[in-house]
C-alpha cells in the first residue's frame, strides 16, 4: 500500500528520477548482500558491531535488510526500493538490532568522516536511551560536510505515544521520523511525536530479509527508511541541476509538503508534493 499511496512509480516517470546521484550510508544490523535485489547497489561494508563475525548471519531479524531494501533494493518484481539507483554504504552498527550505548554509532560516524567515504544521506533505524553527546558532535562533523542526517524517533511499546527521548532521533542536528499508518493517523508506537520532522507510513511495510520475496515489519525504522529513499530521489535531483541544499532545506521541505495527519498536528510526507515545490 505504501509504495502506491506514495506515488513512487509517478515521481520515477514523472521527473526521471531513481537516485541515480545518490549515496546513502546505512547504520543498521548489517545486510544480507546475497540477495539479488543488492547487486550493483552496496559500494562498502563495514562492521561495527561488539562480537560480530561477519555482516549478516546473526541477524535474526534482517532489520538492516529490510531497511536498506526500502532505501534502495533493486527489484523488477516487487515495489519496494524507493531509489532503485542510489548507491549504498552499509554500517553495521548492532547484531540483532538492539544497542546497549552509543559506542558503535560513534565509531561508525567518526570512522566515515574520512575523506575516502562520498555520500550524501545518513540513514539511522536504531536508538538508544542515553544522551550522547560525543555522537552528537560527530553528527554535527557530518553536517558541515553538507550531508543529510535521517534518523527513527524510536518505538514505544506500550503504544501510547510516550515522551520518552530516544538518540540519536530526539537530537535537533537530525531529521526526525516518526510512524503513520495508511489512514493518516499517527502510529500509537510513534515515541515523542512533537519532536517528529516528519511522518511516513511504518505499519506492515514490506521489503526484503533472508529471502527473495518481501516479508513485512513494521515501526519508526521502517517509516525512517522510506523517507531516507525519498531523501536520496530528492537529492539525486537537485544533484542533477546544480541546485544547492542542505539540511534545514531539506528539513523544511519535509516538514511543509504534507498531507496533515488527522489525530496529531503533525504531517504525513507527500513526495508528489514534494518534487512539485522543487525549482526546476
Amino acid at each position: 500500500y505504501w509504495f502506491n499511496q506514495l506515488g513512487i512509480s509517478d515521481i520515477w516517470n514523472t521527473f526521471d528520477e531513481k537516485g541515480e546521484r545518490a549515496r546513502v550510508l546505512v547504520l543498521d544490523s548489517g545486510i544480507n548482500e546475497f540477495l539479488p535485489v543488492f547487486t550493483g547497489a552496496i559500494l562498502k561494508q563495514l562492521n561495527f558491531a561488539e562480537d560480530s563475525k561477519d555482516m549478516f548471519s546473526n541477524d535474526r531479524d534482517c532489520h538492516g535488510t529490510h531497511c536498506a531494501g526500502l532505501i534502495a533494493a533493486r527489484s523488477s518484481h516487487h515495489k519496494v526500493g524507493v531509489a532503485p539507483e542510489a548507491k549504498l554504504l552499509i554500517g553495521k552498527i548492532s547484531e540483532n538490532g538492539y544497542l546497549n550505548d552509543g559506542g558503535a554509532i560513534r565509531k561508525a560516524l567518526e570512522e566515515f568522516l574520512k575523506p575516502e567515504y562520498d555520500f550524501d544521506i545518513i540513514s539511522i533505524s536504531a536508538t538508544i536511551i542515553q544522551e550522547d553527546l560525543e555522537m552528537k558532535s560527530l553528527m554535527d562533523e557530518h553536517l558541515k560536510k553538507n550531508r543529510i542526517i535521517v534518523a527513527a524517533i524510536g518505538n514505544d511499546a506500550s503504544s501510547k505515544n510516550s515522551k520518552f527521548k530516544r538518540y540519536p532521533g530526539y537530537f535537533d542536528n537530525c531529521i526526525a521520523v516518526g510512524a503513520c499508518e495508511s489512514n493518516l493517523s499517527i502510529s500509537p508506537y510513534t515515541y515523542s511525536p512533537e519532536k517528529v520532522t516528519t511522518f511516513c507510513y511504518g505499519s506492515a511495510v514490506g521489503s526484503f530479509r533472508k529471502h527473495h520475496f518481501p516479508e513485512t515489519l513494521s515501526g519508526t525504522s521502517q517509516a525512517t527508511a522510506v523517507v531516507s529513499g525519498i531523501c536520496a530521489l530528492l537529492i539525486s535531483y537537485l544533484k542533477k541541476r546544480n541546485i544547492p541544499f542542505d539540511q534545514e532545506f531539506i528539513r523544511q521541505l519535509l516538514m511543509t509538503q504534507v498531507d496533515p495527519l488527522s489525530n496529531f498536528p503533525g504531517g504525513a510526507i507527500n513526495p508528489k508534493l514534494l518534487f512539485n515545490h522543487l525549482p526546476k
